[in-house]
């Protein structure tokens, strides 16, 4: 089973760039420490979990402006599904990343809808949702540089970081 691994390098945790939703009352402070107003309505049951990452699990892929999930990625969330299931108590932070087409305001929301996308997955599954939050990076940290359809494909995506 090929698990990502430690985080660093090209996480950008700490980087200045990340955007949280939690609590209802808009955007709230992220990794980043940066701040925005934005989403909020109905988000009354999420929880700003802390710390780093400790490591990360496998990355979920997404089709151009789509926040669905997709078929061929369902064994990708039901090997990190195992895996959570096999460590109850663990603290998730759900990342959702997009290509750089797009403004930054809807990549930012869009992000969100990816990382939300997958958070519901996992709560549908019994992951409690106390347990898992979500942050949006937008197009602000790409996987792989570039302006080609297979860099864009491997920056639509979500990044399951497990914090504890």
């Amino acid at each position: 089973m090929a698990m990502g691994g430690p985080v660093g390098g090209g996480s950008g945790m700490g980087s200045g760039s990340g955007y949280g939703n939690a609590g209802g009352d808009g955007w709230n402070q992220g990794a980043g420490g940066d701040q925005y107003g934005g989403f909020g309505a109905g988000d009354s049951d999420k929880t700003r979990l802390s710390g780093e990452p400790k490591f990360m699990l496998d990355t979920v892929y997404f089709d151009y402006d789509q926040s669905n999930l997709k078929p061929n990625e369902v064994m990708t969330l039901e090997r990190n599904l195992a895996w959570v299931q096999q460590n109850p108590g663990s603290k998730i932070r759900i990342e959702g990343h997009c290509d750089e087409r797009g403004t930054e305001e809807y990549n930012l929301a869009l992000g969100e809808r990816r990382a939300e996308s997958v958070r519901q997955w996992l709560i549908s599954r019994g992951v409690p949702a106390s347990n898992i939050d979500t942050v949006t990076k937008g197009e602000l940290e790409p996987a792989v540089p570039g302006h080609s359809e297979a860099a864009w494909a491997k920056n639509r995506r979500a990044e399951f970081l497990i914090l504890e």
